[in-house]
């Protein structure tokens, strides 16, 4: 008998280790209970604003395909629809061709494909637009990009910071929602770092040799805000940039976004880290550093949260007074995941809202004080902040001029 009460003992110990380095390995104590599953998490409403809302990295297909096969390509929706049905206007960064022809580049170690069928699903989501940019618009070449841009258009959904020439890349999406006329302006930034090492992104984007994403030279930016400025009320970049899993951006990448935002935009969101980031304030400019992924086919352990952006515009001054994050549970290895990804709530809501918070120092955010929410106020007009030195950032690669 004292024999089995050990053997008992120690089994419960066992399943009770085993259990909590389940929830240590998903950053849960008690992962269930963290999750809203009833649509009650959402962005503050303000019948004085517009909100826009940002997604991170879409990709539906992979190692995704077989489950969305048997799930449909609803499926990844299904908790988070309302809060992009309730925006007044959505975008969200396809991260992949969306084309039934494609021949992939062997030598490339991650190459993504995505079913045509999958815009349909993604329309009834409430996405209205996608950003372009990035680094595997190209995965399926030249036919994949210009399929991409037919079945996006067949569906009536917009597009920035790509295209089948420089010209198309270059030609950036104005949208009328509610009186307010907003411009997106998606680009890929000039180099990221990969293992340490500087990696062009130039071969992804479009130039006078191929179709791809809008090359974020500071001379392009600069070239197509001149064009854009006065046709629109508030101005917004989309950026594709970060090294992968890195909570923060390098500071040549920040100073590279604090340069963008002072030829004229309103706004940054960012995406490319697969993870939530800080969020920051320049010159009274909101910047989200990392939005992380959405509903992405990845199994990456470290691919854990992500963040829902917003912007409100006031309807009267047409201004961006606000900014808000919505932190959600992406991490796929969970089953209770699965590519759908969670609104946060309770105490998993709070804690990453409060490492975001902390991650924030030293990008001169300003939030409302309310621990519930992630509420980013535009803060003052401020210069360059102290000891802030443009020199080392005066890099050719980023500051190459514009091809004819």
């Amino acid at each position: 008998m004292k024999k089995f009460f050990i053997a008992l003992l120690i089994i419960s110990i066992g399943l009770w280790l085993a259990f909590v380095a389940t929830e240590f390995l998903f950053y849960f104590p008690f992962t269930y209970y963290n999750l809203d599953t009833e649509h009650e998490v959402d962005f503050r409403k303000n019948p004085e604003t517009i909100r826009i809302v940002f997604t991170g990295d879409i990709m539906l297909g992979d190692l995704g395909t077989n489950a969305l096969k048997s799930f449909g390509y609803d499926h990844p929706f299904q908790y988070t629809d309302h809060i992009i049905k309730n925006a007044d206007y959505a975008v969200g960064n396809l991260e992949g061709p969306v084309t039934a022809k494609c021949k992939k580049n062997p030598k490339k170690k991650w190459s993504y494909q995505v079913n045509p069928a999958a815009l349909k699903s993604l329309k009834d989501a409430g996405f209205d637009a996608f950003s372009l940019a990035n680094n595997h618009m190209r995965d399926c070449g030249d036919v994949g990009i210009s399929e991409t841009i037919k079945n996006l258009k067949d569906h009536q959904l917009d597009y920035t910071g790509g295209g089948s020439t420089m010209k198309e890349a270059h030609t950036h999406l104005i949208k009328e929602i509610n009186g307010v006329r907003v411009g997106f302006f998606g680009y890929l930034a000039p180099y990221i770092y990969v293992k340490g090492k500087k990696f062009s992104y130039y071969n992804y984007s479009a130039h006078h040799r191929q179709g791809g994403g809008a090359y974020g030279t500071l001379p392009y930016i600069k070239r197509d805000i001149l064009k854009y400025r006065q046709k629109v009320d508030v101005a917004i970049l989309i950026l594709h940039v970060g090294e992968r899993y890195a909570k923060h951006l390098k500071d040549e990448h920040v100073k590279w976004i604090y340069s963008a935002l002072d030829l004229g935009f309103d706004a940054a969101i960012c995406h490319g880290t697969h993870i939530a980031g800080p969020v920051g304030n320049h010159r009274g400019k909101i910047i989200f550093f990392g939005t992380g992924n959405y509903t992405f086919s990845s199994y990456n352990p470290w691919a854990t949260f992500g963040l829902l952006a917003a912007l409100s515009i006031d309807l009267k001054t047409k201004k961006i007074i606000y900014g808000e994050g919505l932190p959600i549970y992406t991490n796929n290895l969970n089953p209770l995941v699965n590519l759908h990804p969670f609104p946060l709530k309770s105490y998993q809501r709070h804690r990453v809202i409060k490492n975001l918070k902390k991650l924030s120092r030293g990008y001169h955010a300003k939030f409302e004080k309310n621990e519930d929410n992630m509420i980013i106020l535009p803060g003052s007009l401020k210069p360059f902040p102290p000891g802030f030195n443009m020199k080392p950032f005066r890099k050719k690669r980023l500051f190459r001029k514009p091809q004819k």
